[in-house]
């Protein structure tokens, strides 16, 4: 599964609000440009960044190890893993996120 540039984009945008930084943020890695070609490392900053926080719970922690155990695997065997899409993985994404915002 690839990452189309849209969809690359929005990772960007997601990853600089919760990060609180601006585009080429955290050593450059923050751009759509890194995130069509490693898409997994938009949540690893974000779930990073949001683990900090003394009031996350363990519900949080637990959606965002199930979520990067799930993609690393469908973004490291993409063959395997036809069926997914990338407005999938932002839209499980942003909702793993939403949680760490809620709690």
């Amino acid at each position: 599964m690839t990452i189309n540039h849209v969809t690359a984009i929005k990772l960007e945008h997601l990853v600089c609000e919760i990060c609180e930084c601006e585009r080429f943020g955290i050593c450059g890695i923050a751009s759509a440009s890194n995130f069509e070609v490693r898409p997994i490392e938009a949540a690893i900053l974000c779930f990073a960044k949001l683990s900090q926080y003394p009031h996350k719970s363990k519900e949080c922690t637990v959606k965002a190890e199930n979520f990067l155990d799930k993609w690393h695997t469908i973004f490291e065997y993409p063959k395997e893993n036809p069926r997914h899409t990338c407005e999938e993985y932002l839209s499980e994404l942003e909702q793993a996120v939403k949680c760490f915002n809620q709690h």
